[in-house]
């Protein structure tokens, strides 16, 4: 089962009108480690008293958290905002999140199917 696919966005930013485009590569299944560092970069960017923070910006620091591990390509003006965080426009990142769940939804349920087509093969053995 491939774990990576390929998407593109094309998307305005609300906040300031731009155009945002391009084709990003990711990864729809995570291992743990990536899970670890996911969330040691949600952390990261939230500081010593994550759980003080804003719930708007403990959810930001999540999405941009797992985009860090899961991103393996990228337009230039995402590598260009430091990943995200840079950007002005927050819709760009829940946007771009967006798709990759969808993807990883997609993937999981691949897998699934793949589970139970190997399971039913095994049974009519």
């Amino acid at each position: 089962m491939e774990t990576t696919t390929v998407f593109t966005i094309n998307v305005i930013g609300e906040t300031t009108g731009k155009p945002y485009s391009g084709k990003f590569t990711i990864k729809t299944v995570l291992t743990r480690g990536d899970w670890f560092k996911a969330d040691a970069q949600r952390r990261a960017l939230l500081g010593a008293n994550a759980q003080e923070a804003m719930p708007m910006l403990q959810l930001e620091a999540f999405i941009l958290g797992k985009l860090s591990v899961q991103i393996l390509d990228a337009p230039d003006w995402w590598k260009n905002s430091n990943n995200g965080l840079e950007l002005e426009d927050a819709n760009v990142i829940t946007a771009i999140f967006e798709i990759v769940k969808q993807k990883e939804d997609e993937a999981k349920e691949a897998l699934k199917k793949q589970a139970e087509e190997a399971l039913n093969a095994l049974k009519n053995k």
